[in-house]
């Protein structure tokens, strides 16, 4: 059947994507000329998770071996997402049913480590990071195929929410026994979930013997050593997220997490909403495009520190960066101009050479990595 003008146009947030899925794959070909020269062989396997694209890239394994790693890894993520997301039933959906009792019960095991790691994280960034907060998120959350809020939440609902002031620090952890003191906390670890992911399947690679490789879904990766004994080149989306910015060549142990504007926002009468809540106010964050950090380790800490700096702007995301051990980021505000760390000054190659680059004076005391 043939094309007509008639055809629905995709919303802009799924044609972002698209094009930033065609940059990254121009990216990761121009890295591969040269492999027929005798380098290590870099095994690339691609699949779908969270709702979007998976690349890995591994160096120095088998055929055989990259194979099964990339099986074991898809299927890995395809149960962390049943097992801590709430886009299908599953136990995060009870452990919420059983926390609005305000009565202890059993936590699933598999939740313990991200609940820790993110109960540290959010007291680190004064609560800015917050995945107590699944209320607010479910009623700005849009529609998943049209990317549309034709409802926009009630403010007396928002005003309910904010005031009960659901943080994880309302949660109490002994053992396996968990339990909260608000009925208003709700747990929705989707600033976090991915990277989670990608830091387990980073863990397994590494126990395999594999020193070299990158784990990306979507605009989350983390990677380790390098690339045929080269950097890995990442590229870093201007804050519309349809060109690129710059990017960063890493190697060694790395994450890199970009939230933006354009990833899935509420769109309610021709205006874009950020899928970033702030636990103050209850509502989209305004002020920021998108906020890119890199951090030298673990990429929880970095997508849990991105959702911070986002809610924090460029007033004081400084502070909060410091706090969460970040020294790397850059936050474009809704003026366009790209506010900048002086550590990712020095890694980012500027690309757009018609970016408004502002140095962060925020940022004094603190040590590049």
């Amino acid at each position: 059947m043939r094309a007509n003008s008639s055809r629905p146009r995709k919303p802009h947030a799924v044609q972002v994507m698209h094009w930033w899925r065609l940059a990254t794959l121009l990216l990761i070909a121009a890295l591969f000329t040269g492999c027929d020269r005798g380098e290590t062989p870099v095994h690339v396997s691609q699949f779908e998770a969270f709702g979007l694209h998976v690349d890995i890239q591994l160096l120095g394994a088998r055929e055989d071996q990259a194979t099964r790693i990339a099986q074991q890894i898809e299927h890995d993520f395809a149960l962390i997402e049943y097992a801590l997301g709430l886009e299908q039933p599953g136990p995060m959906q009870r452990v919420n049913e059983l926390l609005a009792t305000t009565e202890p019960f059993a936590a699933p095991p598999s939740l313990l480590p991200l609940l820790r790691q993110s109960q540290d994280l959010a007291a680190r960034s004064e609560q800015l990071f917050n995945p107590a907060i699944g209320l607010l998120t479910r009623l700005w959350r849009p529609d998943p195929v049209t990317g549309r809020c034709d409802h926009p939440p009630q403010s007396e609902a928002i005003a309910r929410i904010t005031a009960s002031q659901p943080q994880l620090s309302d949660l109490s952890l002994d053992g396996l026994q968990l339990l909260s003191d608000n009925p208003s906390v709700k747990l929705d670890f989707g600033a976090v979930l991915r990277a989670y992911a990608t830091d387990i399947a980073i863990a397994n690679i590494r126990a395999q013997g594999i020193r070299g490789a990158m784990v990306r879904i979507g605009t989350d990766l983390r990677l380790i050593g390098h690339r045929t004994g080269q950097p890995w080149r990442i590229p870093v989306p201007r804050g519309s997220g349809g060109a690129v910015l710059g990017t960063l060549d890493l190697s060694g142990d790395a994450s890199v997490t970009t939230f933006g504007r354009f990833q899935k926002p509420c769109v309610h009468e021709g205006r874009d909403y950020s899928r970033i809540i702030d636990p103050r106010t209850g509502y989209p964050v305004q002020g920021t495009q998108m906020v890119t950090v890199l951090h030298a380790g673990d990429a929880v800490t970095a997508s849990a520190a991105a959702a911070a700096l986002f809610v924090a702007g460029p007033e004081h995301w400084g502070r909060i960066a410091r706090q969460m051990g970040i020294t790397n980021a850059l936050l474009i505000d809704d003026a366009g101009q790209v506010h900048m760390s002086p550590g990712m000054a020095r890694h980012l190659t500027l690309i757009d050479r018609n970016a408004q680059v502002i140095l962060s004076t925020a940022w004094q005391g603190a040590e590049s990595r």
